[in-house]
């Protein structure tokens, strides 16, 4: 019988409160957090820097690296950054990362917000192409229709929030 290293991540949250979640010793961050759990992931992104997540969204890494990037955007200081690296994922062949990447583009853009966005000095102009790519995606008829409202309502999202 081979026994995997687990040890327990702890991290403090406003309010100090602790939450514990299960962490694989061995795995990159993002992969080691076992079930998924925003404050988990909020914390790993935290400690590893948006870099670190968009590293893990290039291509040539492993599906299972990108998966947990593409679950941990949302997390970043500046999410909007993802936004084309996603976009790619979903152009991409694989269904698994295709769905995991509109939903996470629905997520994203439902939560961008214009102060946080003037607070980080994004120009709107600089996300009409990422707006722009989305319409279009959602659009194309052979995306699951799953893909395809994620991708409208991701859209929809970035114009609501002042996108031209």
């Amino acid at each position: 019988m081979r026994l995997r290293a687990v040890a327990l991540g702890v991290t403090l949250v406003s309010g100090g409160v602790l939450v514990a979640s299960k962490v694989h010793a061995s795995a990159p961050p993002l992969v080691a957090i076992s079930d998924a759990d925003p404050l988990s992931l909020a914390a790993a992104v935290w400690r590893m820097g948006d870099e670190g997540v968009l590293a893990d969204l290039r291509p040539g890494v492993s599906v299972v690296r990108r998966l947990a990037a593409i679950r941990a955007a949302r997390w970043m200081r500046a999410p909007e950054d993802a936004l084309s690296p996603l976009i790619a994922l979903v152009r991409e062949r694989d269904p698994e990362l295709s769905r995991a990447a509109a939903h996470a583009l629905a997520v994203i853009a439902r939560e961008l917000h214009m102060d946080a966005l003037a607070r980080r000095e994004v120009v709107l102009g600089d996300l009409k192409q990422a707006r722009a790519a989305l319409s279009e995606l959602a659009a194309v008829e052979h995306l699951p229709a799953d893909v395809r409202a994620n991708l409208a309502g991701a859209a929809l999202s970035l114009q609501l929030a002042g996108v031209p």
